[in-house]
């Protein structure tokens, strides 16, 4: 059932196996909590073999033990989502991005602000564990550490566009960013035409683009702070101004 224990500093690595011989890493120092798939939810703590009963896991050749918290899978360990809201939802703004004439046709990160009431973290434990801030403002990337290849989802933003020209195209992808050592180790998108702009120029436009994706094996996680990434962009035909209401992540791991 458990495989053998790797010493890295002050952390371990384990290696579980489930009644299906699936694989699922976890990163944990001692004490903390380790999510097993198909096992449960475990801390980890220092003992010996007369601590050791049914509930307790035993990696050979070690002193840590895995003592059972939870027998069963958790709604919360394997799905969840991390919404960023902006004030659009609070009695404010939606956060805006002027698409300039140079910015036809070009791939554009959107501005977030997040307000300080919208942060929900609703993310599987394991990620929650593994990586305990979901997405940086600063890259506007989304991790994906702590997913396995089983695990899949999709990404939803919630905008608006007022464009200076009739008969565009508004165009929006994700953007993966792959964990180190894959072949090809480029970036690669997953993109959609979500509006087509035939109802005159000065009209606000709104979308709900909701992209769906499955973790392969080169945006998994392969280590503590190696993982895919994942960033929402967008291209338009012609200049305007975007508004951001909300971005949205969901995962089932």
């Amino acid at each position: 059932m458990i495989g053998n224990l790797l010493r890295n500093q002050r952390q371990f690595t384990e290696l579980f196996f489930d009644s299906a011989d699936k694989v699922r890493r976890t990163q944990f120092a001692v004490p903390q909590i380790a999510i097993i798939q198909g096992l449960g939810i475990f801390e980890a703590y220092r003992g010996s073999e007369e601590d050791d009963g049914k509930d307790v896991l035993a990696p050979a050749n070690s002193n840590v033990r895995l003592r059972r918290v939870d027998p069963g899978i958790s709604k919360q360990e394997m799905q969840g989502y991390l919404g960023l809201l902006t004030p659009f939802y609070f009695g404010g703004d939606a956060t805006t991005t002027v698409i300039t004439d140079t910015d036809e046709s070009q791939w554009i990160d959107l501005n977030l602000t997040i307000d300080p009431q919208g942060t929900f973290d609703y993310r599987p434990e394991a990620m929650r564990i593994a990586q305990p801030v979901g997405y940086n403002e600063s890259t506007k990337q989304f991790s994906l550490e702590g997913l396995t290849i089983q695990a899949f989802g999709s990404l939803r933003a919630s905008m608006s566009f007022d464009p200076d020209e009739d008969r565009g195209q508004l165009e929006a992808r994700l953007l993966f960013e792959r964990h180190s050592g894959t072949t090809p180790s480029s970036d690669f998108p997953i993109e959609e035409v979500i509006v087509a702009m035939d109802h005159g120029a000065s009209v606000d436009y709104t979308a709900e683009p909701n992209i769906s994706f499955f973790v392969g094996d080169t945006i998994d996680t392969n280590g503590p702070g190696d993982a895919g990434k994942i960033k929402f962009q967008v291209k338009s035909t012609v200049s305007g101004i975007f508004s951001l209401r909300a971005l949205t992540l969901y995962v089932q791991a």
